[in-house]
This record gives C-alpha cells, structure tokens and sequence, in this order.
C-alpha cells in the first residue's frame, strides 16, 4: 500500500519499501483509465515517473482513479 503523507513544506511518499521526500510543488498525478486503472506521480520539470500504483493501493483511494489524482494533486 502506497501511503501518501502532506508535511509541512513538502510530501512524503511510502511504498513500504522506501520513503520520499519531496517538496511541495514538485510532483503531479496523472490518472490512467481502463481495466488497470493507476496513478502516476510524476515529477514537474523532467516528466519522469517517480512511481506508479493502482488508484485502490492507496491511503487516498477514491471512486477511481481520476478523483484519486485529484485527491493526490491537492497536496502535491
């Protein structure tokens, strides 16, 4: 299970295998639709996938994985 945390001036992410730190402003979600719905955290500048997970295997799940993003991107 993917835990997503809002600190004081940035995010922590963990996957139960590692820790992130990052600040605020520095990572978007994407959604991704269809049979695997999934979320990708990804960073501003560069693009690159930082991590991937299925919408469900997250503290923040929502209805799906668009308003899971959503959810994700209001503390990111």
């Amino acid at each position: 299970m993917v835990t997503i945390t809002s600190l004081t001036n940035g995010v922590e992410i963990n996957d139960g295998k590692v820790t992130m730190l990052f600040p605020k402003g520095r990572l978007n979600a994407i959604a991704h639709k269809g049979a695997g719905q999934s979320v990708d955290l990804r960073l501003m500048a560069s693009r690159k996938n930082v991590m991937s997970f299925r919408y469900d295997k997250c503290n923040m799940a929502k209805a799906d994985a668009e308003k899971t993003a959503e959810a994700i991107g209001e503390i990111l």
